[in-house]
């Protein structure tokens, strides 16, 4: 059966709103295929292929990802790029955002 994704393509899980973009597929023994993300705060996250949705909007100049189906890293991510106008990777790489997901990830969050 063909797939309506790809790898490298910008997804939403459509039961828990997840969303990032496509690593790979796989297929566990006695499963249904299963595809591995990367989400927006650089958490991996996987689920049946069946349960994604490629999204187009994210590619989409000024779009915002609704702050609801972030993970707080996330959140903060994007109030960091808006207040320096810089785009959500170049927030990613800066030294703030960084050394703030150290802190989410000691907290467990």
């Amino acid at each position: 059966m063909a797939r309506r994704i790809n790898i490298g393509d910008k997804v939403v899980c459509c039961v828990s709103g997840v969303v990032g973009k496509i690593l790979k597929f796989y297929t566990p023994n006695s499963c249904e295929e299963q595809t591995l993300i990367e989400t927006l705060d650089g958490r991996k996250y996987h689920a049946p292929t069946r349960l994604f949705n490629k999204m187009t909007v994210l590619s989409t100049p000024g779009y915002t990802v609704p702050s609801e189906i972030l993970t707080p890293y996330g959140q903060l991510v994007i109030r960091f790029s808006k207040s320096h106008g810089v785009t959500y990777e170049e927030a990613l790489r800066h030294n703030i955002c960084k050394a703030r997901i150290q802190i989410f990830k000691e907290m467990g969050i």
